[in-house]
């Protein structure tokens, strides 16, 4: 997934204030996490985020392959997902997507769905690192009259 170039203004520009001004009091330490993950190192090793360049974005790119769908060249896919504070003038839109966390699972038995609220990166020792803050949702069974899922916010995951 990469984020467009595309950034939104009026949100400040380091992690605390960005914090405090989405409602997410715990957003500096997911950020440690999120950097402890790519790099596998405990967060209890680094330090506190000091980088004064957080860029938040309305909308990334995930480019995937999806063979059963005969579209774009041999199954290639492109989507946009957005996280906007305004979508044409009136309410927020926060879209809805698949995140594969067991790929040793057949369908969404290996799959979460998640809503993603912000879409932002930040500058950690001279590295970009992206990052997406979201919702997540657990399935509790299929809709016997649709055949679709029917999913509820897990409370445990947080955002």
């Amino acid at each position: 997934m990469s984020f467009l170039s595309r950034e939104v203004c009026n949100y400040p520009r380091d992690i605390d204030s960005l914090s405090i001004f989405i409602g997410e009091q715990d957003l500096h330490n997911m950020a440690l996490e999120c950097i402890a993950t790519q790099i596998h190192i405990s967060t209890d090793q680094l330090p506190l985020i000091t980088s004064k360049m957080i860029s938040v974005f309305s909308s990334a790119i995930a480019t995937f392959y999806a063979p059963s769908d005969p579209s774009g060249k041999h199954g290639m896919r492109r989507e946009h997902i957005r996280s906007m504070p305004s979508w044409q003038g009136h309410e927020q839109q926060h879209d809805c997507t698949f995140v594969i966390t067991d790929d040793s699972q057949p369908g969404m038995k290996g799959i979460n769905i998640v809503r993603v609220l912000l879409f932002f990166s930040f500058d950690y020792n001279g590295v970009v690192y992206p990052c997406a803050v979201m919702e997540w949702f657990e399935t509790v069974g299929l809709d016997h009259v649709t055949g679709l899922w029917v999913v509820h916010p897990n409370v445990t995951e947080g955002k």
